[in-house]
């Protein structure tokens, strides 16, 4: 594997949202497996902002993990959905105003794998 790119995805654990999820993503984190990773190539992560997202303080920070060149980009006011082109799709259909967001994150997802991926 050349690079990873997450798309908002749940390695950043946001606590206090769902506490079964808590639970679980615990479980995770605890295992030896978990403790012994790390990644040592180029990680790109784009993340969603929405208004009203916890506090960072209880955000599990997956970066410290990451012992390679990182990027991490939050979309001002992004939400988990503006991840996919669904959004994108749906707002064309009715002619409605596209907000951007799955044109940023595809403009800086394709910067970032032109960069480490050859051919």
């Amino acid at each position: 594997m050349a690079c990873l790119i997450s798309f908002d995805g749940s390695e950043f654990h946001h606590y206090g949202r769902v506490g079964q999820e808590d639970k679980d993503f615990e479980v995770i984190a605890k295992s030896d497996e978990f403790k012994k990773l790390s990644i040592t190539m180029p990680y790109l992560r784009l993340e969603s902002s929405p208004v009203g997202y916890a506090n960072k303080d209880s955000i599990y920070n997956f970066s410290e993990k990451v012992l390679g060149q990182k990027q991490i980009f939050k979309i001002d006011s992004a939400e988990h959905e503006d991840f996919s082109c669904l959004p994108m799709i749906v707002r064309a259909s009715g002619n409605c105003k596209n907000n951007g967001f799955y044109k940023s994150i595809e403009k800086r997802t394709s910067a970032f794998l032109g960069n480490y991926l050859k051919d």
